[in-house]
């Protein structure tokens, strides 16, 4: 139930900004249906494209079939635009909940973009997968992902890129019911819209941050807010998509204030745009709306009405509507007392929650049962491939062997002349080899014995005693967990003193040990975010790496309740680095820093095979990102 609601509230509300003031008119879609037919080959590509832009939201098929006959002409044409055609069908895919073909051509699109060194396009992929992401409710990998975006943007200062971002970002927050982060994140892009002169793109934002408002249930401000918005685009986008996803806000807050009267003909006014622009999904939402407003006024024939013609839609859109319409109509007939109606609904209620549940677990099967074909794969090319170097030295070896037979006597002499220098070249490489052999240990040697100084400071088991005195002072209930967790790293050094490389769950268990620690003193004024799968927790990096990384940012970073530290632990697959990013807040009155954390950090993995770490600061953020092994 909670991901259909989710999928109702992307469709109607929260993430209008994935249309961002590309929000075309029915009028413009007509006009160019209407000159395609003329057009061929590569003069298509362009009118698709902005066809496909429109009918995203409205028809998200549609729009797919258009796109998928734009990216074979592209193709065709050698055309530039394969990237953008790649990109529409990850949206479009997405929108469809055809997730696995949505990762299919936002993977094409970011080959794309890497391969022609396009930053901005690799921006794009990567907001494109976060809307992936959300629409398969991975919101703190979405979230990730656009903060991934947000360092491309900012380094490259594209302010409607960072403008469009922070929008979706604080759409993301709003989802994960983190609303005071929502508003920040809208109130930054709207300061953009602002500065950039958008008034479009200022009053959708104006919009979205009503909605959230709204959740918040602060319904007196969210009114005046949407009321802005609601002016702005009867006056310049009187049929557009937005301003029905607006009028259907504005319902919402109506209903919050128990004003029924002004809730349903808002409502209304949603429904007639929808219905005018073909949008399917949202009409039969508007149907809903529309039947759930009549059953509080008490007009249940109306809501019986209006609950049939968006059931009539099911077959079209799918089983999360039909969940949502058999839900209203279950309760249209109890209000109407007709139970056998009432329990048929119910029963259809169940029976698509339970089929869409089964949907569910068949594609994790799929999913675990391709991941295991692929690994079967890949260790039956590995054994054939072992096999035939087999052979190859066999082979090499008889050619050897029968090249000598041949040669006889007369080749002795120079085999021997040939063995001796062989052996006193051996002889010197061997001594050659102890002697770095020896440098490399006394080196490792020196680095595990600076890593042991690094980790455990006199400064961190200070603040650790300083802070478990203040919790036994005053009987705090956490303090045998916070023993514990102080017992659990000093363990994990022990354990690990000698081991050059760990796996990314060990350090993620003392890291969360760790983590609790600091929680201990800093509360609220620290939050700390993991989004790290399976696969990459199976990883190697050396021992202590994420402890020396979060301690490195808390040490150098401001930390308060009104300004509290964020650091964010995520990774790419693709690249084989995990990230650890936190928000650049420095210390004014810090020590210089000596480095020699991270310096230490660096000189292990140059031990490992002559890795290295990445070191990136922005004004907003500082991240370092460590090699995968």
């Amino acid at each position: 139930m909670k991901r259909i609601l989710t999928l109702a509230l992307l469709t109607i509300v929260a993430f209008s900004a994935w249309a961002t003031v590309t929000d075309g008119t029915k009028q413009t879609a007509d006009s160019l249906e209407a000159v395609l037919p003329s057009l061929q080959g590569k003069e298509r590509i362009t009118p698709i494209l902005k066809l496909a832009e429109y009918y995203r939201l409205t028809n998200a098929r549609h729009a797919i079939t258009l796109l998928l006959e734009g990216l074979r002409l592209s193709a065709e044409a050698g055309n530039s635009k394969t990237l953008d055609f790649h990109n529409q069908l990850g949206i479009c895919y997405s929108i469809a909940g055809q997730y696995d073909s949505a990762a299919y051509h936002l993977k094409q699109a970011l080959a794309w973009a890497t391969k022609n060194n396009d930053e901005a396009g690799q921006s794009r992929v990567y907001a494109n997968q976060a809307i992936l992401h959300t629409y398969s409710e991975q919101y703190e990998r979405a979230l990730a992902l656009y903060f991934k975006a947000l360092d491309i943007q900012i380094r490259n200062n594209n302010v409607k890129g960072q403008m469009g971002t922070y929008i979706n970002i604080a759409g993301l927050y709003g989802s994960l019911r983190r609303y005071n982060d929502a508003l920040h994140f809208d109130s930054m892009g709207y300061t953009l819209a602002r500065k950039l002169g958008n008034a479009e793109a200022a009053y959708m934002i104006r919009g979205n941050m009503a909605s959230t408002l709204k959740d918040q249930g602060d319904f007196a401000a969210a009114r005046r807010m949407n009321q802005e918005a609601i002016d702005y685009h009867e006056k310049h986008f009187p049929q557009s998509f937005r301003l029905a996803n607006i009028y259907y806000t504005m319902s919402d807050i109506y209903m919050g204030l128990n004003k029924l009267d002004s809730s349903y003909s808002c409502s209304t006014k949603a429904w007639a745009i929808y219905k005018s622009l073909g949008s399917l999904y949202q009409l039969g939402c508007a149907y809903i709306q529309m039947s759930n407003i009549e059953l509080a006024q008490g007009q249940i024939h109306d809501a019986e009405q209006h609950g049939l013609l968006a059931y009539e839609l099911k077959d079209k859109l799918g089983k999360d509507f039909l969940a949502l319409s058999t839900l209203n109509l279950t309760k249209v007939y109890t209000r109407l007392g007709k139970m056998d109606k009432s329990f048929r609904y119910e029963s259809e209620y169940h029976e698509t929650i339970d089929s869409l549940e089964r949907e569910n677990q068949a594609k994790a099967v799929i999913e675990m049962q391709t991941k295991y074909e692929t690994q079967k794969r890949i260790q039956e090319n590995e054994r054939l491939r072992h096999e035939s170097l087999l052979k190859d030295a066999e082979l090499t070896k008889t050619h050897y062997i029968l090249l000598s037979a041949l040669l006889g006597v007369s080749l002795l002499v120079v085999l021997a002349v040939v063995l001796f220098r062989q052996n006193k070249n051996r002889a010197n490489l061997n001594r050659l080899l102890t002697r770095e052999n020896e440098t490399l240990k006394i080196e490792k040697l020196t680095a595990q014995l600076n890593q042991l100084k690094d980790q455990i400071s006199p400064h961190f088991l200070f603040n650790s005693l300083s802070t478990l005195q203040g919790m036994v002072s005053e009987n705090d209930p956490n303090t045998g967990t916070f023993i514990a967790s102080l017992s659990e790293v000093y363990r994990y050094i022990l354990e690990t003193d000698s081991a050059d490389l760990v796996s990314v769950q060990q350090e993620l268990s003392v890291a969360e040990a760790y983590i609790f620690l600091l929680k201990t003193r800093f509360s609220d004024s620290l939050q700390i975010d993991i989004d790290l799968s399976n696969e990459i927790r199976e990883k190697k990096l050396p021992p202590f790496s994420l402890q020396l990384l979060i301690e490195n940012a808390v040490k150098h970073n401001v930390a308060t309740p009104s300004a509290p530290l964020h650091i964010v632990l995520y990774a790419d697959p693709a690249l084989d680095r995990l990230c650890v990013r936190n928000t650049f807040q420095p210390k004014r009155s810090v020590t210089e820093s000596t480095k020699k954390g991270l310096a230490n950090l660096q000189k292990r993995l140059n031990l490992l095979g002559n890795y290295t770490l990445n070191i990136n600061t922005h004004d907003a953020f500082f991240s370092v990102e460590i090699p995968l092994i």
